[in-house]
């Protein structure tokens, strides 16, 4: 199965959305920046206001170099009972070149990916024959994703060298995990056995029930139904035929019509719209002017700029506060709040959530009081604010996240048993 390992062992990666990049001619200094048209300009804008991030010399800003070289030669093998600790050490290593590390430190983030790592269900699938390991392929996959020119995207997704696990099990083939189904995914109703079945095809709903669309597609979170991304650049791309752009571009809809064409994202150093207020996210962010209603792409904000207008513009662990882009409204970077500290008015720093006493540490346990914003640690805030157990099978559940296997059957809206 294509990129199993993303699936089933690694984290949730950053979700960022960024559309593409407009020519456009230059205008007046408005107070803030100026912008340029990038087919035209020698060099890089040169800021003449007083409103952008001090800490940037706008002149000195150069066209991102692409990372360090990557290579797959000369590396150890990585098999399942060392993968957990090489893949952290390949996501830190990306962090830290990234700038991504901030206050937490590499040593809280390493222990925190090792945690959150599981390769238990792999293991028992190769004892049993059901999956293939290519430890050679882990180990490039990894070298790949410390040292991945992406400083945002999941690094190493997509990447032909991450297909380093294969099941061996056809559709309709009884199985455990999606990791054993040669092609497909393991679909789980009210059995624990699964079945190994066909990806959903475009337009199939996926938001509920034990659906997984095909490796080449995703789960659009507007329509909720399976899009596929096939769409390359010049192409139509739309959420009415269920068409997405690859992903290394994004889909230009300047009317929000739904309908538009793919078109790769503005790099550092060109302009940006209010299409977007990402650029290529391989180090850049959209430095905005709503003025002008335009930017250029440059490096992220440093704490205290008065610039942002998303968490995603500022670096390290800096979020973006009092930012309002409907009103016109810079934010200031801002750094997170640690464990103890007050959330009151700060996020908290990432892993820690904001607990119903208004200060940032873990998520609390069942028994213990919690509200919506602070969720529950594997359980449910009911409606009287107390975490609860999740629902045992055959309970009445609406979303996959209530029941305690993990799947909420769509057809009979009960959840399925808890299998070893």
């Amino acid at each position: 199965m294509r990129n199993a390992w993303m699936l089933i062992l690694a984290p949730t990666a950053l979700g960022l959305t960024a559309c593409g990049n407009t020519p456009m001619m230059t205008t007046p200094d408005t107070g803030f920046i100026e912008v340029h048209d990038s087919g035209v300009d020698a060099g890089p804008p040169v800021d003449t206001g007083p409103g952008h991030d001090a800490s940037m010399n706008d002149a000195s800003i150069q066209a991102y170099d692409g990372g360090p070289a990557f290579t797959c030669t000369g590396l150890t093998p990585v098999v399942p009972s060392g993968y957990c600790v090489a893949y952290a050490d390949a996501y830190v290593a990306e962090y830290t070149r990234c700038g991504l590390i901030g206050s937490a430190g590499a040593t809280e983030i390493h222990a925190a990916l090792v945690s959150g790592c599981d390769v238990s269900g792999i293991e028992a699938a190769i004892t049993a024959g059901h999956a293939t390991w290519d430890a050679t392929m882990a180990a490039c996959c990894l070298a790949h994703s410390g040292h991945d020119t992406s400083c945002f995207y999941n690094p190493g997704g997509g990447s032909d060298e991450c297909d380093f696990i294969h099941g061996t099990l056809a559709n309709g083939m009884p199985c455990a995990n999606g990791a054993e189904c040669m092609n497909g995914y393991c679909h789980f109703t009210d059995s624990c056995m699964g079945t190994c079945t066909a990806f959903a095809t475009p337009g199939t709903i996926c938001n509920l029930g034990d659906v997984t669309c095909a490796p080449d597609s995703n789960c659009d979170t507007t329509t909720h139904r399976c899009t596929t991304q096939t769409a390359t650049a010049g192409m139509a791309c739309s959420q009415m035929n269920h068409t997405a752009c690859i992903p290394t571009l994004a889909c230009i809809d300047p009317d929000n019509d739904g309908e538009g064409i793919c078109n790769a994202l503005p790099t550092r150093g060109m302009g940006c719209t209010s299409d977007t207020i990402l650029c290529d996210l391989t180090s850049s962010i959209c430095n905005y002017d709503y003025a002008a209603m335009a930017g250029y792409c440059t490096p992220a904000f440093e704490q205290g700029s008065m610039r942002c207008i998303i968490d995603a513009q500022c670096t390290g662990d800096s979020y973006c506060r009092g930012a309002s882009f409907g009103s016109m409204v810079y934010g200031t970077c801002t750094a997170r709040a640690h464990r103890g500290a007050s959330c009151m008015v700060d996020k908290c720093l990432d892993g820690l959530t904001c607990r119903p006493d208004h200060t940032c540490g873990d998520q609390p346990t069942i028994g213990q009081p919690c509200t919506a914003a602070s969720g529950c640690d594997n359980g449910l805030c009911s409606g009287g604010g107390t975490c609860v157990a999740r629902y045992a099978g055959g309970m009445h559940c609406s979303m996959n996240t209530q029941c305690a296997s993990g799947n909420c059957n769509p057809m009979t809206s009960t959840c399925t048993p808890d299998c070893p």
